[in-house]
């Protein structure tokens, strides 16, 4: 019994000996750019879904790139139908 009370005191001032786990100085903020975001999208073709994980910079590129292929597309001149027919 005696053995166990100097084990557990030579643990207690060891831990309190010891540095803070913990950092005093503030936390850095976050850029929200750079935080991930999951999404779970379904396919054309397929019955199961894909998790697909990207920061918010890249998915709002992705949503950016993907509306100016719309606008091109949409602003492309239409050619008239070949033939009398």
């Amino acid at each position: 019994m005696r053995t166990i009370a100097i084990f557990v005191t030579a643990i207690t001032a060891l831990v309190a000996a010891s540095p803070a786990l913990g950092d005093d100085s503030p936390a850095p903020k976050k850029d929200k750019s750079q935080q991930i975001v999951c999404r779970t999208d379904a396919y054309v073709g397929s019955h199961i879904p894909q998790r697909i994980c990207k920061t918010r910079a890249e998915w709002d590129e992705a949503a950016k790139q993907s509306q100016q292929y719309l606008d091109t597309a949409r602003n492309m001149p239409v050619a008239p139908p070949k033939g009398g027919g």
